[in-house]
């Protein structure tokens, strides 16, 4: 009886351990991802450069790749690349597996979510005193 218990005991402990360390079944991010933002921006600076005087809000639709060149479970990199500017970024996937977080070099944060197949829409906001951004996008894999 004392053996049963001994392993059933064990069973619990590395399903758990083996649930605990799951990290397959995130979407593939790998590939091309294009799309054109619908944004709104103050200042100037990396990506938003173009159209109208930096010190007044102007509106912009502008369109950008994002080139995932590597996934390690729900951690992905890359580059984000549109006609001016190419930079790199680092993304992760929530435990959902729909909600998709990245970083740029620019001071960007944008939060998003997988909306169907090789697709997702994402929002970028980017505060600071030099530009002000808030846009958003809906990506579609290539």
């Amino acid at each position: 009886m004392k053996t049963v218990a001994v392993m059933a005991l064990a069973g619990v402990l590395l399903a758990g351990s083996a649930i605990a360390q799951e990290t397959s079944g995130y979407p593939d991010m790998r590939g091309q991802w294009k799309g054109t933002n619908e944004g709104i921006v103050l200042g100037s600076g990396m990506y938003h450069r173009e159209g109208g005087k930096a010190a007044e809000p102007r509106t912009m639709n502008k369109e950008f790749t994002l080139d995932i060149k590597g996934q390690d479970g729900r951690r992905f990199w890359g580059e984000i690349v549109s006609k001016d500017d190419t930079g790199p970024l680092l993304g992760v996937i929530a435990s959902d597996k729909q909600t998709v977080y990245y970083v740029d070099n620019t001071g960007g944060h944008i939060t998003g979510k997988l909306t169907g197949s090789g697709r997702f829409e994402i929002c970028y906001l980017r505060p600071s005193k030099e530009t002000m951004v808030a846009a958003c996008n809906l990506f579609v894999k290539q």
